[in-house]
């Protein structure tokens, strides 16, 4: 439920945050914004019900810096399923990939057994990829119509405000059950 409500949240935040364009390299500064609201609205809903604070703040720091190295991974080495697709399936296989391992290592944390902590995120980080690959699939063909990018590159990806709302919702809730599972899973298995 609260991956859900937060989920949902944060992808009204990030469709006005994407729609914000400074002049130039100026807009690289965005990242930050957009990020922070992607890392709150992924590690708050472990934090939220058993007020596991601790495990919510390493865990958004973690996962900030995760972010900078998948997307700087994202420009650098290219996942098969994000060839031939809009320009960034590939930075949202990363940061799903990215966010299912992580979730499920502090699922597993709050359990307290290691097990719980390998099988969350493998388990979160499979459900992470399965997004990345159900992203290449919505979109796989970039047509003449599709706006290109500020910097003329590939065209990119422009979502609606209920379309983000469902994408990042949706995604929070996936990645949230997948990595919980994952940790229930190996709670019995040092």
């Amino acid at each position: 439920m609260w991956a859900a409500l937060l989920g949902a949240v944060g992808g009204v935040l990030l469709h006005f945050l994407k729609d914000i364009h400074l002049s130039g390299m100026w807009n690289l500064l965005m990242f930050i914004p957009i990020a922070a609201v992607y890392v709150n609205t992924a590690v708050l809903p472990v934090a939220i019900p058993g007020r596991h604070w601790g495990f919510g703040y390493i865990g958004a720091i973690m996962l900030f810096f995760l972010l900078i190295a998948g997307t700087v991974l994202a420009g650098k080495i290219e996942f098969p399923h994000a060839r031939n697709t809009l320009a960034g399936v590939n930075v949202i296989s990363y940061w799903a990939l990215l966010t299912g391992g992580l979730l499920g290592i502090l699922y597993g944390l709050i359990a307290g057994r290691t097990g719980a902590m390998l099988m969350g995120m493998m388990l979160g980080s499979l459900a992470g990829y399965g997004i990345g690959v159900g992203c290449a699939t919505m979109f796989p063909y970039p047509g003449p119509e599709t706006p290109s990018s500020d910097w003329g590159g590939p065209p990119v990806l422009y979502l609606l405000w209920y379309e983000t709302i469902l994408a990042v919702g949706g995604a929070m809730v996936v990645l949230h059950a997948m990595s919980l599972i994952g940790a229930a899973l190996g709670v019995d298995r040092e």
